[in-house]
């Protein structure tokens, strides 16, 4: 598995749940599943050299990512040279399935089929611009880009109005907001300055529809009380959580570690899982683990998953209040 740092600590034992669910469940004498874990943390060029040595030195059968889209780019050139799985979990940069890697896979969304999803949901072609809250940050302004470039292709299409929150403070992102009119917001990054917004901005901008992409609802903690995120706050999701799977794998992870999961913990307990059955059916050839990976039809805590030619996953994107896609509170 490979992750950003060591405090992705949530991703690594949602994935360890499911190794352990199915090595509990192994007929006597069969294989058993071992997790390996390492970082990209350090100096640029860290996904690459743990990709390798993952491949080379732990000899995975398959590698399950939870990082970010540059570090998923370099994992994803260590799996088109060795013909290794790579199944993304979290990096949605559009990008990363237009490589034409056959080995690598992703069963979160991603910011192409995001933004079509939210364009696809505003209320009127040419209606008051929509406004994408972005930072520096690669992922951000990936996201920001695909907004950009699938509204321009649209006929009558929203204008894009940029919001650059590296250089505002979120009470200056909220006098923009209601200076300039805008009913519509994207908010692609989450930090405190954007769930601030996020949680203030109807009141500043009375009828505003927000939109948070999946990258700011993998931020939320699922303990929040209802509202801390916003009122008219909707969530991006390739499906709701709330399904017997999900309520299943929220209670099993909430009993072992005295917490409820968040999203990534979701998305990478899928990946586990599908990596799990895909070892199984492949047994004991380690390149076919792809084509097992690809005809899968899986249901998991995060819905049904499937993978089209390109290896995104090919559900159709929801659009939901936020305790309809994220379960909140202790439950």
């Amino acid at each position: 598995m490979l992750i950003t740092d060591r405090s992705r600590a949530e991703v690594v034992d949602a994935a360890r749940l499911a190794i352990d669910e199915a090595n509990d469940g192994r007929e006597p004498g069969g294989k058993r599943f071992e997790l390996v874990v390492r970082t990209t943390e350090g100096p640029w060029g860290a996904g690459s050299k743990e990709s390798v040595a993952l491949v080379y030195e732990d000899s995975v059968w398959a590698i399950l990512g939870s990082v970010d889209g540059r570090n998923a780019h370099l994992a994803e050139q260590v799996a088109a040279r060795s013909h290794i799985t790579y199944l993304e979990t979290r990096a949605t940069d559009p990008t990363l399935s237009q490589a034409y890697v056959p080995w690598f896979l992703r069963c979160v969304p991603s910011d192409d089929q995001q933004s079509k999803a939210i364009l696809g949901d505003l209320s009127g072609p040419g209606e008051v611009p929509l406004a994408v809250l972005y930072t520096s940050g690669y992922d951000s302004r990936m996201a920001l880009k695909s907004f950009q470039r699938i509204a321009a292709a649209l006929e009558d299409g929203p204008r894009i109005i940029p919001i650059h929150m590296d250089s505002l403070t979120p009470l200056q992102v909220l006098g923009e907001l209601s200076h300039s009119k805008i009913h519509h917001l994207v908010i692609t990054v989450h930090s405190p300055g954007s769930m601030e917004v996020a949680s203030h901005a109807g009141k500043s901008v009375p009828g505003i529809r927000i939109y948070g992409t999946h990258a700011f609802a993998a931020g939320i903690d699922p303990a929040l009380p209802p509202g801390a995120a916003g009122e008219t706050l909707k969530m991006v999701s390739a499906n709701s959580l709330l399904n017997p799977e999900g309520e299943r794998f929220r209670s099993s992870y909430r009993n072992r570690y005295g917490k409820l999961p968040g999203i990534d913990a979701s998305y990478a307990y899928d990946g586990m899982c599908l990596i799990i059955q895909a070892i199984q059916r492949a047994w004991p050839e380690r390149e076919s683990v792809r084509d097992h990976l690809r005809q899968m039809h899986f249901s998991g805590v995060t819905g049904p998953i499937s993978f089209d030619p390109l290896g995104n996953r090919e559900e159709k994107i929801i659009l939901g209040d936020i305790e309809k896609v994220l379960p909140v509170r202790g439950e």
